[in-house]
């Protein structure tokens, strides 16, 4: 969808051109007043180079009647009329390559050539260099511009953010293209600071603090009648990454008026729906989530993942952990501290879920790392990862049996640990079976880094008094 919208912007930019140099070829049938500009094209050296000067030539001050100017690039250049016959650009935000064509349309007093008017342009400005755009306040946050061009623009939070009351940045009309750094500050919030993200985001700390109630009219639980999904980040997108984030707080939700139609929810305490080719790594979620219902005939569906929800079509999740705790009293619940659903090409490699996953009823799909899978093709599967949190099941929620594992309905597992002290590796419709890749282990052997000779000691995992843990999340 995003790169559709790109494309479409790039037929938009070349129509532009086209129609530029219809008006160039004009300009030289009819430029016989000889009227030109000192120069065509601009390049700066970066967004904060001095303005440059462009001077009408060939006709004397005197002579002009008005200049007007028309272009479409106003978010990367500003424009200002100086004497009558100088225009002068100031660099607003990087571009890299060329952008802004500049149409000039000069009117004269007296003919000159038996002309009345120009037809001029500046045909392309270049701003080399990256933009760096500080966000300072919540209005900052909601207002930022993302679109197929900015991967040459940064917003990074200058300070801690409150979006209390505020609500989500829903991107602009065109696309949600954006690159942004949190450096390690916060955004507060009472319900997802995100919609749809399709950039770059690292060292984010989402602070939640998510109190919702259908039967409540503010901003955060209004959100319940509007969208399926609620998380700090509701939907990663198209080659978006998120690296090095973290969320904290809490996500309390009670279902205790009926919504309007029975339909599935998507709740997660980083990112809901992770998709397309997309990567979650380096990242934590010690966000406890609680989640009761008045009526079981409110909600159709419930599906709740610690760190992630929904993990498919190439997307990855890699280096995370889950800390924090879910609950929940809905009947039929699907609950997962690192992902609930991996789809076939899904991947989650290097997590931890050392966070307790739970119902207060009996027929439930609870793992600590993963509730719901197709079988995996590709790249996909569960790779290196260790359950030491409480929960039903430590690996694979859903019911299994001799013919899943036969028919090759589960996802792949390699390497991937748990407390058997703790839990049973996954859920069984009759007698457990021996599932291959999973490693049941004593609660001795936490403690003992040959147990764990596959995990790499040197630049993912570390050794500590409690097990292995992850070097590179966000503590």
């Amino acid at each position: 969808m995003q790169r559709a919208k790109c494309i479409i912007k790039g037929l938009i930019i070349m129509l532009v051109f086209m129609a530029a140099a219809l008006i160039s070829s004009r300009t030289e049938v009819r430029a016989a007043s000889g009227v030109k500009l000192s120069k065509t094209s601009l390049t700066f050296a970066s967004d904060k180079a001095k303005a440059q000067t462009v001077t009408i030539k060939n006709i004397k001050k005197s002579n002009i009647k008005s200049v007007k100017i028309s272009y479409y690039s106003k978010t990367w250049i500003k424009i200002k009329k100086k004497n009558k016959n100088q225009l002068v650009i100031t660099p607003k935000l990087s571009t890299g390559n060329n952008y802004g064509i500049v149409d000039i349309i000069v009117e004269f007093k007296k003919p000159i050539k038996k002309e009345y008017r120009a037809y001029l342009s500046i045909k392309s400005i270049k701003i080399k260099g990256k933009s760096q755009i500080p966000v300072k306040t919540a209005d900052d946050f909601l207002k930022m511009n993302g679109n197929c061009d900015s991967n040459k623009w940064t917003y990074y939070l200058a300070n801690d953010i409150d979006l209390t009351g505020k609500g989500y940045w829903h991107g602009n009309s065109s696309d949600n293209y954006i690159v942004f750094d949190g450096k390690d500050h916060k955004i507060i919030s009472d319900g997802p600071a995100f919609e749809s993200f399709s950039g770059k985001m690292k060292s984010v700390i989402f602070e939640c603090n998510y109190d919702m109630k259908t039967s409540k009219n503010d901003v955060a639980s209004s959100l319940l009648k509007e969208s399926n999904d609620i998380a700090p980040v509701m939907e990663m997108n198209t080659l978006a990454t998120m690296t090095h984030c973290k969320s904290t707080g809490s996500i309390n939700i009670n279902f205790d008026t009926k919504t309007a139609d029975a339909q599935n929810f998507y709740i997660a305490g980083l990112v809901s729906n992770n998709y397309y080719s997309t990567k979650v790594s380096q990242c934590k979620s010690d966000v406890d989530i609680r989640i009761t219902v008045a009526d079981t005939d409110y909600i159709h569906g419930l599906y709740v993942g610690g760190l992630v929800d929904t993990n498919n079509n190439n997307a990855q999740i890699s280096e995370c952990e889950f800390s924090g705790s879910i609950y929940t009293d809905y009947r039929w619940p699907f609950l997962a501290g690192i992902c609930v659903h991996n789809d076939h090409t899904g991947r989650i490699s290097d997590c931890l879920n050392s966070g307790s996953v739970s119902s207060a009823v009996p027929y439930d799909y609870t793992a600590g790392i993963c509730t719901s899978a197709s079988e995996s093709t590709g790249d996909g599967g569960i790779y290196r990862v260790l359950n030491t949190g409480s929960v039903r099941a430590a690996l694979y929620g859903g019911l299994t049996d001799q013919d899943d594992l036969d028919y090759n309905q589960l996802p792949k597992f390699e390497y991937a640990y748990y407390l058997k002290s703790k839990s049973t590796a996954v859920l069984y419709r009759t007698d457990p079976i021996a599932i291959p890749g999973a490693i049941g282990i004593a609660d001795d052997e936490l403690i003992d880094q040959s147990v764990f000779a596959v995990f790499d000691f040197d630049k993912v995992w570390t050794m500590t008094a409690e097990g292995p843990r992850l070097k590179n999340v966000y503590e």
